[in-house]
């Protein structure tokens, strides 16, 4: 059974409260976001050749080694489990599921994550070691990762060629119209959409299918705000200093799950 209900849009502290002295994904980032008194963070998660659980959006950055080790998340679980903020796991990592399963586990953490990935596959994996976790299909607008999407779900419609170039509305077409499949076969409790390809149709599309919608990433309290009115369960968005200093005159809502967490006073 699904943690998920239905809720007010909530601010997501994206890869934690990062600026030019604070690196993103960083546990730093983390304490930031929990010290700014922000309700909910993001991080990346991958699995390193050592079979290790780090965090980092680019496992190989330029296709070179990182020049030091990333962190391993269980200092980020540890901290977010002595919080209460909500976390949307981004999961970029392949093949360890059962083990990040056993971690959200173990730290008490399932019944307030959202677990999300490109791939419906690895997430019908994680709803096969934990039928409880919360998961996530990303969509972007991004042809690349367009194409890996459709490689990984023959059954989609080709996206035509013209769709790309005519910018995001031919593409907001194609999802309301795949969107059953998408949910088919990946069995999620919830879209993550690219912000560019986020409409009332699409949204509403969504809703109807009883599934919550998040969108990513606002870079700027504008943006921020101009995505406010098609109601998702949350944004994703990078300046949390200024967005927070805002949010008392917003209709910003805590927990758009509604988990079991309590809003900051």
């Amino acid at each position: 059974m699904s943690c998920q209900t239905r809720g007010r849009t909530v601010a997501i502290a994206h890869r934690g409260a990062h600026n030019a002295w604070i690196p993103e994904n960083s546990l730093q980032a983390v304490r930031e976001a929990l010290g700014l008194g922000a309700d909910w963070v993001e991080f990346d998660v991958w699995n390193d050749a050592q079979g290790k659980l780090v965090v980092t959006h680019d496992l190989y950055p330029n296709g070179k080694e990182p020049p030091r080790p990333y962190p391993p998340v269980e200092p980020f679980l540890e901290l977010v489990a002595s919080s209460d903020m909500g976390l949307n796991f981004d999961w970029k990592g392949f093949g360890a599921e059962r083990h990040v399963a056993r971690l959200l586990r173990s730290f008490d953490l399932t019944c307030r994550t959202v677990v999300s990935s490109g791939s419906p596959e690895v997430l019908l994996r994680l709803k096969h070691h934990d039928p409880a976790i919360t998961t996530g299909l990303s969509i972007s607008a991004s042809p690349s990762r367009l194409r890996r999407l459709l490689a990984e779900v023959p059954g989609l419609r080709q996206v035509p060629l013209w769709y790309l170039l005519a910018g995001t509305s031919p593409l907001r077409s194609w999802l309301v119209d795949q969107l059953d499949l998408l949910l088919e076969v990946s069995q999620v409790d919830a879209i993550m959409l690219h912000y560019p390809l986020a409409s009332a149709t699409v949204v509403q599309a969504i809703r109807d299918r009883h599934k919550g919608v998040y969108l990513w990433t606002a870079r700027d309290v504008e943006t921020f705000h101009s995505l406010l009115p098609l109601q998702p369960d949350g944004i994703a968005m990078d300046d949390m200093w200024t967005l927070l200093g805002a949010q008392a005159t917003r209709e910003i809502s805590p927990n758009p799950l509604g988990l079991a967490i309590e809003p900051h006073p």
